[in-house]
C-alpha cells in the first residue's frame, strides 16, 4: 500500500507535489481512471465545498472567484467555475 496523505499541524491532511504525482500516475495506469474524469471529479467536489461552506447551501445569486495556482490546477478550477455558474 502506498503512504500518501500526512495531516499538518491543525490536522488537515495535505499531499506533497510528488505525491500528488504518484497518485494520477497510480489513477491512470493502475485503475484506468482518465485524467479527464479525475478533473471532472476535482471541479464537482470544490464547487460542492464553496456552495456549502461559503455560499450557504445555495450558489444561486452567489459571487465566487476561482484561483488556480500552478502545479495543473486550471481544469478542475474551470470546472468548479462551470458547476457554480450552473
Amino acid at each position: 500500500m502506498h503512504e500518501i496523505a500526512r495531516a499538518s499541524m491543525d490536522g488537515v491532511p495535505y499531499v506533497t507535489t510528488d505525491q500528488m504525482r504518484e497518485v494520477d500516475r497510480l489513477m491512470v495506469e493502475e485503475y484506468g481512471i482518465v485524467l479527464l474524469q479525475m478533473m471532472e471529479n476535482a471541479g464537482r467536489g470544490l464547487a460542492r465545498l464553496v456552495r456549502d461552506r461559503f455560499l450557504g447551501g445555495d450558489a444561486r445569486g452567489g459571487r465566487v472567484m476561482v484561483f488556480a495556482g500552478g502545479g495543473g490546477n486550471g481544469g478542475g478550477g474551470l470546472v468548479s467555475a462551470r458547476r457554480l455558474a450552473g
